[in-house]
């Protein structure tokens, strides 16, 4: 766990620098639900689909792979 809180800092930390980028806010995501034990799958479905609104609503050429990725996450 402490792992995780280390990842969750450093993760904080590039998002100040790259503010609602969706890779970061995956991986926030990712760790947050980790540190839940996997428990609260709602939130993280929930944090999955504000990511990719937004990833479609800035959709470029080089952001579709992240797009899918996020999609795939939510099917399963």
């Amino acid at each position: 766990m402490v792992l995780f809180l280390v990842c969750l800092k450093t993760l904080q930390k590039i998002l100040e620098s790259y503010p609602d980028d969706p890779k970061v806010l995956l991986n926030i995501a990712l760790t947050e639900y980790a540190l839940s034990s996997f428990q609260k799958t709602d939130i993280f479905k929930n944090q999955l689909n504000k990511i990719a609104e937004k990833v479609i609503q800035s959709f470029e050429k080089d952001n579709h792979l992240i797009l899918f990725f996020l999609f795939s996450f939510i099917v399963y």
